[in-house]
């Protein structure tokens, strides 16, 4: 499935028999949403209408004990065999419902050896219900409000992709079941009754951000991922691109610590060569590949210039070649002063679709430090920097001094 939408789906269970005078009643039978997807055919756009499918037992004498209720499986997509793969998508707003004492069902998407790429799962829910006539029966766990995978001969791999505001009883997010892999992906927000994000068991290839671990088994075998941090996320909506899409905030600790899988996001907008976002949004990305020019010469003196930066972002040279044009006393933070200074910009506007993700090139090379304008004094964070073509540039993360 590629730059589609999975919108408002909702499965739901069958129902379970009463039970007999000695007998237990059996289970009501299971409700598959959409469509049983055949691997050969996951080329086009799936428009999904309401697929539940109901049974019920024949009622039965007093006394025995009503059986468990049928399983939803899938709130929008539901795989039985085979492989797919996941190309920036949005599965948005889907519901899977058990019947009466039945389990939850696998969110929104289930899947064996798949590939998941700049995908965004949001607001999908696990709903059970456990009313239902006689004594219930064992009342089965909603895994995985976004994606519940299970792995079978090769791990399901979920890379570069963004699952929040989804619901489940365990895993908000993600339930690994079996093998389920993340990489530079952003998982956060999601809401289950221990608060974890994750459920079960789940491999880390590196670069990821977990909002709440929990008590999952979350196995980091690559870079260190961020765990148990507030990603600073915006609201689903129109960002470009053909899908909806969640945004990332300025100061967002997602923003340069990805692995870049692809060269594009979920919108199709271009990332950055070395220097990636966690989760399926680019922050500052453009539908055109960024080319890095050298700065423009400054005009001098206390005057605005713009140094190799968009229109729309407009900056003031405090310091070059160590020597300082404007008083020291603008870098707000003695620390970075003693340090020693070589060159300082002062950005302060970022205006214009070209202002967000601007960079500041700096002749040569060394470490480049961001002071935060909203802060007093200026808290100091290093950026992570390019080389290239004797420059040393980084993404402004907002206004403030450069250094």
């Amino acid at each position: 499935v590629e730059r589609s939408t999975l919108r408002d789906n909702v499965a739901q269970g069958g129902n379970a028999g009463s039970g007999n005078r000695a007998g237990n009643g059996g289970g009501g039978g299971p409700a598959y949403f959409g469509v049983e997807i055949d691997p050969k055919i996951l080329t086009t756009i799936l428009v999904l209408n309401l697929a539940g499918v109901t049974s019920s037992g024949a009622p039965g004498g007093t006394g025995g004990n009503g059986g468990g209720g049928g399983d939803a499986a899938g709130g929008a997509v539901y795989t039985t065999d085979g492989s797919f793969t996941l190309t920036r998508s949005t599965l948005s707003g889907n519901s899977a419902q058990s019947g009466a004492i039945g389990s939850g069902g696998q969110g929104a998407l289930a899947g064996l050896d798949s590939a998941i790429i700049d995908l965004l799962a949001q607001d999908n829910v696990i709903i059970y219900d456990p009313s239902g006539n006689g004594a219930p029966g064992a009342l089965g766990a909603g895994e995985g409000g976004g994606l519940w995978v299970r792995g079978a001969a090769e791990p399901a791999r979920i890379t570069n992709s963004t699952i929040a505001n989804n619901t489940a009883s365990v895993g908000g997010g993600v339930f690994g079941a079996g093998s389920a892999q993340l990489r530079s992906s952003l998982v956060a927000a999601n809401t289950a009754p221990n608060l974890a994000d994750i459920g079960g068991a789940v491999d880390s290839l590196g670069y990821n951000l977990i909002g709440s671990v929990g008590d999952a088994t979350f196995n980091e075998t690559g870079a260190r991922s961020l765990l148990n941090v507030d990603p600073r996320l915006g609201v689903l909506g129109e960002n470009g691109g053909a899908t909806e899409t969640l945004a990332l905030l300025g100061g967002s600790p997602a923003l340069n610590r990805g692995y870049c899988t692809d060269v594009v996001d979920q919108r199709g907008y271009y990332r950055a060569d070395d220097l990636c976002d966690i989760g399926a949004f680019e922050f500052g990305a453009t539908l055109q590949r960024p080319v890095v020019l050298p700065p423009v010469a400054d005009t001098g003196g206390d005057e605005s210039i713009r140094a190799g930066l968009p229109w729309g972002v407009y900056s003031q040279v405090i310091a070059r070649d160590g020597v300082f044009l404007r008083s020291p006393s603008e870098i707000g933070n003695q620390g970075v002063l003693d340090l020693g200074v070589i060159a300082a910009v002062d950005v302060f506007a970022l205006q214009g679709e070209n202002a967000a993700g601007a960079s500041v090139c700096f002749a040569g090379t060394g470490d480049v430090i961001w002071l935060d304008a909203q802060t007093s004094p200026r808290a100091a964070r290093y950026l992570r920097a390019t080389h290239q073509n004797g420059y040393t540039c980084a993404t402004l993360p907002g206004i403030g001094t450069v250094v």
